[in-house]
């Protein structure tokens, strides 16, 4: 759920460095992109683990309530 919620933070600060630095090449903007796209999230993940604060990533409990 983390890559889902954050790639696309990640995604769009990858390619806008890559655009300022000059980089106008399509496929090394899509590595990047899912490296970085992928990568960033997990990374946040991890450190939301390592910080206590993993209702960053799961669903409100009201939303999860079974009835």
């Amino acid at each position: 759920m983390a890559v889902f919620i954050a790639h696309v933070l990640f995604m769009a600060a990858a390619r806008i460095v890559l655009l300022r630095l000059g980089v106008d090449q399509v496929g090394l903007h899509l590595l990047i992109g899912v490296v970085i796209g992928v990568g960033g999230p997990l990374m946040l993940l991890w450190l939301s683990q390592l910080l206590r604060v993993q209702w960053l990533f799961s669903a409100p409990q009201w939303l999860t309530r079974r009835v």
